[in-house]
């Protein structure tokens, strides 16, 4: 009997003593060991902490909430953002706090989708944040939120569920498509894109045909992303739009199908004098490697612009038909240093020794430099690269002389 009563004081004691331990470590936040402490201490401090909350000081309090999250009790969640009501720590600290709710993983989501509801919109896009942060298992909940969700909110729910790209959010963001409001259309097309399901087509090339320009060009980008070969006709078909927006959109979505089909419609594109769309043509041709861009990409090479100027040049490269040689040759004596460094990597990838004369030049007297580095030694780096592939194209040739002559049938010997 005595022995049970010294064990209880004992640990009675001992309570008394953590608790007061806890006490003093609170009251010293947000120091980082105080912080760590009650980590440490874990269960014990959820309780003390969650009193913390209500701390005048934003510093205390968000110390408070990182060392409860570190704690993982589910109990700290509601009193977290229940806090969020009273305390203009949401507008400071948004992204820590969203941060410190998606550490509980899991236990986390069934209280943010209750704050989905919320009508303080503060509080409702800290649980989009945070439910975001969780990915795929808050899906379903966000999903269901576009159903009660207007306006703004609803718009940000959309732009979640396209970053968390799952696709159970589909059917969910097809509805979303029939919204009043023409930016949250553009923002379902573009959730639909990022999650990349060929299920989108459909729904996509009916965007493809509103009347509103900016959900044509949200639809001619969002096919893109499906890398599906039913798309090229009709992206073919938004290049002939009457605004610019659209076409540009096309021409890049039409690089992304990588189809040769492709290619004459956007030549006409480098016949425009709108300096986006160039770029959105040439990027195009860079991935398609159509030899039929070779001549408009030349002449793209001489354009006022120096960034369609360089990204003829990639392309020029990417493509890599000899025929681009002579041009990017020319383009090493171009005026901007980021042209003349995109000449020669587009040179190098090309291989071909009729740039070596010129390329040696320029290691030996351009000392500029270009995002990509110092022009010398891009062009001493190239010419390395050229001769390398002479000597393994030589190497390749020599074995193959020597294996037809191995081949080769001996006549046979008639001795007398």
């Amino acid at each position: 009997m005595f022995g049970r009563r010294f064990a209880k004081r004992a640990a009675w004691a001992y309570t008394c003593r953590i608790m007061e331990t806890i006490e003093q470590l609170v009251a010293k936040l947000p120091l980082q060991e105080a912080k760590e402490a009650l980590v440490e201490i874990g269960a014990p401090a959820v309780d003390p902490l969650i009193d913390a909350l209500q701390d005048k000081d934003d510093g205390v309090c968000m110390a408070a909430i990182e060392a409860l999250a570190s704690i993982g009790d589910a109990r700290a969640i509601p009193a977290i953002i229940d806090v969020m009501h009273d305390s203009n720590l949401v507008l400071r600290q948004t992204n820590d706090v969203k941060e410190a709710l998606a550490q509980f993983g899991g236990a986390a989501i069934q209280p943010l989708a209750t704050a989905l509801r919320d009508p303080d919109e503060r509080i409702c896009r800290l649980a989009i944040l945070a439910l975001t942060r969780i990915g795929a298992p808050a899906v379903e909940h966000l999903a269901v939120a576009l159903s009660y969700r207007q306006g703004e909110m609803r718009r940000f729910i959309v732009w979640a569920l396209g970053l968390i790209r799952d696709a159970r959010a589909f059917d969910a963001l097809v509805s979303v498509l029939k919204d009043p409001d023409p930016d949250t259309q553009c923002t379902a097309i573009e959730a639909l894109g990022q999650i990349g399901s060929q299920r989108a087509f459909e729904p996509l090339l009916a965007a493809l045909s509103s009347p509103v320009v900016d959900v044509r060009a949200a639809a001619a980008a969002a096919l893109g992303n499906l890398h599906d070969p039913r798309a090229v006709e009709p992206l073919i078909s938004a290049l002939r739009s009457d605004h610019i927006r659209v076409k540009e959109s096309a021409a890049r979505s039409l690089g992304e199908t990588r189809d040769s089909r492709a290619g004459e419609a956007l030549i006409e594109c480098l016949t425009e004098p709108h300096t986006a769309l160039w770029e959105a043509a040439i990027e195009a041709f860079r991935r398609i490697g159509d030899a039929r861009a070779i001549l408009p990409l030349v002449r793209a090479l001489a354009k006022p612009d120096v960034r369609t100027r360089k990204e003829a040049a990639d392309a020029l490269g990417h493509i890599g038909n000899p025929r681009a040689v002579a041009p990017l040759i020319a383009a090493l004596r171009d005026p901007d240093s980021n042209v003349r460094a995109s000449a020669i990597a587009a040179l190098e990838r090309i291989g071909d020794p009729r740039a070596l004369p010129e390329l040696e030049l320029v290691a030996r007297e351009d000392n500029e430099t270009s995002e990509s580095g110092r022009i010398a030694d891009l062009a001493s780096h190239a010419i390395e690269a050229i001769k390398q592939n002479m000597n393994e194209q030589r190497g390749a040739t020599g074995i193959v002389a020597r294996a037809e002559k191995t081949s080769r049938p001996v006549a046979p010997h008639n001795g007398g």
